[in-house]
C-alpha cells in the first residue's frame, strides 16, 4: 500500500518492557500511567487549569466574605500531671505518666463540649447579654429554648488537644465575633467552676481520713508508752543495762569461786583416797610422808627421849674415856639405859606418827565437808544470778519490742502529718485541678474564613485536580496505541522497535520511504539499523527468509518499513527482494521510480516469468517485484499454491524477501500471505490503532503458518513518549559531530552517489526495456 505518513526512527535503543503473562479477565490490562509523561504532554492544559483555579478561588473568597464570614475566638488551657508532692514540679511527664496525661487531656476535651457544660453555660444569667445575636435565635418571650440551643451549640463549639503539647483549645466559629467570644467565655467559666468544685470535693475526705489516722496513731503511742512504764515498775528495774552488767559480773565471780572449790575438793579427794588405801592395807602398812615424819619429830615427848639418849651416849663416851670397859657396871648400866630409851623412842615415834596420820585424815575430812558446803552455797548463788539474767533478758526483749513499735508509729505519724500538710498546701495551688486557663478568649480581629491564602490554593488544587482527573480518565479510557509501553501491555506482543514522528528528525525533511538511503545519518536510518539487527538475528536463527510486513490501518507505514528495512538489510551484503503484494493500492514502484508492470500479478497469472518480472534498483543488492497489471490483480491468487511456489523460488535466489500487502482492516490478503511466509510482523501507527485491534491481529497472525516476530510502533510523537525528544536530539548531535570541511566533503560525495545511482537505474531500465 501507499503510506504517506511522515515518520522518523529513534536513534536510541528501545528498552523492551516486561511482557505480561496473560490478560486479566474482562479484556486487556489497564494502561500504565507515567506521571512525568502526562505532565509533559498536558503541561499547558494543567497550567491553564491552575490559573483558572486561582481565579475561582479569588471569586469564591469575595463571595464568602460577603455572604458568610466566620470568626473563631478561642481560649487556651494547660494540663498538668498529677501533683502529689508540693516540692515536685508538675510540668514533666514521662512513660506511664505521659500516657495518663494524654488520656486526661482527651477526657477534658470531651467534658468541655459535653451537654452538661453547654447547658449550664446557656442557663447562666449572663448568657443572653454575652451571646447577643446568637442567643436571639433561640429566645422566645424572654426565655431560651435550652434543648435546641444546646444541640446547635454542640455543633459550633469545639475543643481539641494541641499536638505535641500539654495545651487544650476551646473555640467557637460563628459569623458574629463578639457573640462567639461571649459564648466561649461562659463555657470556659462553667468548665473551670466545675473543676474547682470537683477538686474541693475530692480533697476534703482525704484530709479527714489522714487526720483520723494521725489521732489513732497518737493513741496507740500513748498506750505503748504506758505499757513500758508498767513493765519497768513491776520488775523493779530502773536501768536495764546496769543491772544486766552487775548480774553478769557477779555470776562470773561465783563461777570462778566455784571452779576453785571444785579443784580443791579434787585434790583433797586424791589425798584422802591415798591415805585410806594405805590405812586399809595390813601388809605394807602405812607409809608416812616426810611431812608427817617432820611433824612427828617435833613432838615434845619424842624430843625429850632423844635428848635423854643423847645424854646417856655422852656419859658412855665419858666412861670409856675414863678407862672403864664394857664390863664395868656403870658402862653396862649406861648401855642398858640407852637401849631402853631407844626402844621407848621407837614406840613413841610409832605412836606419834599414828596420831599425826589420824589428825591429818580428820583434818581432810573436815576440809571436804567445808568445801561441799561452800560449793552448794555457790551453786545456789549462781542459779539466782542466772534466773535474774533470764528475767532481765525477757524484760529487755519486751521493752525493745515496745520501743520498736513506738518508733514505727512515730514514723507513720510523721508521714501522715507530712501528707496532710502537702494536701493542704496543694489545695491552695491552682494546678491542683490539673487544668489552668493560661490564655483567655479575646474578640478576634481577623477572619477565620474565608482566607485568601487558603482560598486561592484550594481553588487552584480543585480545578487542577478536576482537570488532572479528566486527563487521567481520558488516558485510561483511550485504547489507542501511543507508544511501545501500550503494546507491551498486550499479552505475548513483542515490541520490535519504535519509529518517532518524522517531523522531529533533525536530519531534515524528505521522503520517509527512502530515509535510510537519503539521510543515512538521521535518526530514521539509525532506527532501521536497530530494527535490522534484532529482526535479522531472529530470522537467521529460525532459518526464515520470507517476512510479511502487515499494517493494521491505512497509513500505518508498512511500505515505509519494507523499503527502509530492505535498504538496511542490503547494506549488510544481503541479497534482498521486495514483493509488493498490495493489489489494492500498490506504492513500491512509485517509491523506487520503476514501472508498475510486469509484476506479481502477471507472474501468478502465468503471463510472464519471475525472472522477467523482477526489477533491479540503484542499490545493486536490492531488487523489486511490483504488484503487476491491474487486470491480473486477483486477490484470491495470493492464497494459492502458485504464491507458495513463487516464494519458494525466490528463497533460493535471495537472502531476504520482504512482502508488503494491504492493511489488515481493509482486506484479509495479509493473513492469506502469512500462511505462505516464514515470518510476519505488524506495523501500527501511534494514536491510530487501538490495543484491542492490535491484540486481535496479533492472535490472528500467530494462528497462521508464519512465525509472528512482533510489533513495530510507527510515528511516535515525543509529546507522548516523554523522553523521546531529548533522545532524538542527543543521537543526531552525536552522529553529526564533524568539522565543516568534512561535512562539505560528505555532501559532495552524497551528490556523486546520487548521480551514479540515477545513471545505473537508467541503464538498468533501458536494458530491461530492450529485453522485453
Amino acid at each position: 500500500m501507499t503510506s504517506i505518513p511522515t515518520t522518523a526512527a529513534s536513534a536510541l535503543p528501545v528498552r523492551q518492557p516486561a511482557q505480561p503473562a496473560a490478560a486479566p479477565a474482562g479484556g486487556l490490562p489497564m494502561v500504565a500511567i507515567d506521571p512525568i509523561k502526562l505532565l509533559k504532554k498536558y503541561k499547558w492544559l494543567l497550567a491553564a487549569a491552575a490559573f483558572a483555579g486561582i481565579l475561582v478561588g479569588f471569586v469564591a473568597h469575595i463571595v464568602c466574605l460577603q455572604l458568610y464570614p466566620l470568626y473563631r475566638p478561642y481560649a487556651i488551657f494547660e494540663c498538668y500531671s498529677p501533683q502529689t508532692d508540693i516540692l515536685k514540679p508538675t510540668g514533666s511527664a514521662d512513660g506511664q505518666a505521659q500516657e495518663e496525661l494524654e488520656r486526661f487531656m482527651a477526657t477534658q476535651v470531651k467534658i468541655m463540649t459535653s451537654d452538661q457544660i453547654l447547658r449550664k453555660a446557656i442557663e447562666d444569667p449572663n448568657f443572653i447579654r454575652e451571646a447577643g445575636p446568637w442567643a436571639a435565635q433561640f429566645t422566645k418571650n424572654g426565655k431560651i429554648d435550652v434543648s435546641t440551643a444546646v444541640a446547635k451549640l454542640r455543633k459550633q463549639v469545639s475543643a481539641r488537644a494541641l499536638s505535641q503539647t500539654r495545651l487544650l483549645e476551646l473555640s467557637m466559629t460563628w459569623t458574629n465575633a463578639a457573640a462567639a467570644t461571649g459564648i466561649v467565655k461562659l463555657v470556659r467559666e462553667t468548665y473551670m467552676e466545675q473543676l474547682n468544685r470537683r477538686a474541693q470535693t475530692e480533697s476534703g475526705p482525704q484530709q479527714d481520713a489522714i487526720a483520723r489516722s494521725i489521732a489513732e496513731t497518737d493513741a496507740a503511742i500513748t498506750s505503748e508508752q504506758a505499757k513500758r512504764r508498767t513493765i519497768i515498775e513491776e520488775n523493779g528495774v530502773d536501768t536495764l543495762e546496769r543491772q544486766n552488767s552487775e548480774s553478769a559480773q557477779s555470776l562470773s565471780l561465783v563461777n570462778q569461786s566455784l571452779a576453785e572449790i571444785q579443784l580443791a575438793k579434787k585434790q583433797i579427794e586424791v589425798q584422802l583416797k591415798s591415805m585410806r588405801d594405805e590405812q586399809l592395807n595390813p601388809k605394807s602398812g602405812i607409809t608416812y610422808s616426810p611431812q608427817m615424819i617432820e611433824l612427828a619429830d617435833r613432838d615434845p615427848l619424842l624430843t625429850n627421849i632423844r635428848a635423854t639418849i643423847s645424854a646417856l651416849e655422852a656419859d658412855l663416851l665419858t666412861l670409856r674415856a675414863q678407862g672403864f670397859t664394857d664390863e664395868h657396871r656403870d658402862v653396862r648400866n649406861t648401855k642398858a639405859a640407852i637401849e631402853g630409851y631407844k626402844q621407848k623412842e621407837s614406840v613413841v615415834t610409832a605412836e606419834v606418827l599414828q596420831k599425826t596420820f589420824d589428825a591429818m585424815l580428820d583434818q581432810f575430812d573436815k576440809g571436804m565437808q567445808t568445801l561441799d558446803a561452800q560449793e552448794k552455797s555457790l551453786k545456789e548463788e549462781a542459779d539466782t544470778y542466772k534466773k535474774r539474767l533470764s528475767d532481765l533478758a525477757r524484760i529487755t526483749a519486751q521493752i525493745r519490742d515496745i520501743d520498736l513499735n513506738i518508733e514505727r508509729m512515730i514514723q507513720s505519724r510523721s508521714e501522715n502529718t507530712t501528707a496532710l500538710n502537702s494536701i493542704k498546701n496543694l489545695a491552695r495551688l491552682p494546678s491542683v485541678i490539673r487544668v489552668v486557663d493560661i490564655s483567655r478568649e479575646r474578640v478576634p480581629e481577623e477572619l477565620a474564613f474565608p482566607k485568601l491564602a487558603i482560598m486561592l490554593p484550594a481553588g487552584m488544587l480543585l480545578i487542577t485536580g478536576l482537570v488532572g482527573g479528566l486527563v487521567v480518565l481520558r488516558e485510561v479510557l483511550d485504547q489507542r496505541v501511543k507508544g511501545p509501553s501500550d503494546v507491551a501491555l498486550i499479552p505475548r506482543a513483542r515490541v520490535l522497535g519504535i519509529v518517532p514522528d518524522a517531523a522531529e528528525d533533525p536530519a531534515g525533511a524528505g521522503a520517509v520511504e527512502t530515509a535510510f538511503r537519503d539521510r543515512s545519518k538521521g535518526v530514521v536510518a539509525e532506527s532501521f539499523r536497530q530494527l535490522r539487527g534484532s529482526l535479522l538475528k531472529r530470522l537467521d536463527q529460525a532459518g526464515h527468509k520470507t517476512l510479511l510486513v502487515l499494517a493494521g490501518l491505512p497509513g500505518s507505514g508498512s511500505t515505509t518499513t519494507v523499503v527502509n528495512l530492505a535498504f538496511a538489510a542490503a547494506a549488510t551484503d544481503r541479497k534482498v527482494l521486495i514483493i509488493d503484494a498490495n493489489f489494492r493500492r500498490p506504492a513500491v514502484h512509485r517509491t523506487f521510480g520503476i514501472q508498475e508492470t510486469p509484476g506479481l500479478a502477471d507472474v501468478l497469472a502465468g503471463r510472464t516469468q519471475l525472472a522477467q518480472a523482477v526489477q533491479t534498483t540503484a542499490e545493486p543488492r536490492l531488487d523489486v517485484l511490483t504488484a503487476g497489471s491491474r487486470a491480473d490483480r486477483v486477490f484470491e491468487r495470493l492464497s494459492t499454491d502458485g504464491m507458495r511456489q513463487l516464494l519458494e523460488d525466490v528463497k533460493s535466489r535471495y537472502d531476504l524477501i520482504l512482502l508488503d500487502c494491504a492493511p489488515a482492516v481493509v482486506a484479509g490478503d495479509g493473513f492469506a500471505i502469512a500462511n505462505r511466509c516464514d515470518a510476519s510482523m505488524l506495523v501500527v501507527k501511534a494514536f491510530s490503532e487501538k490495543r484491542g485491534m492490535v491484540a486481535r491481529l496479533r492472535n490472528e497472525l500467530s494462528d497462521t503458518h508464519s512465525e509472528f516476530m512482533g510489533v513495530l510502533v510507527n510515528a511516535v510523537k515525543s509529546a507522548a513518549g516523554g523522553y523521546l525528544r531529548g533522545n532524538i536530539k542527543a543521537s543526531h548531535e552525536y552522529q553529526n559531530e564533524v568539522s565543516g570541511g568534512q561535512a562539505r566533503a560528505d555532501k559532495a560525495s552524497a551528490k556523486a552517489d546520487k548521480a551514479s545511482r540515477k545513471a545505473v537505474a537508467k541503464a538498468a531500465k533501458d536494458e530491461k526495456t530492450e529485453q522485453v
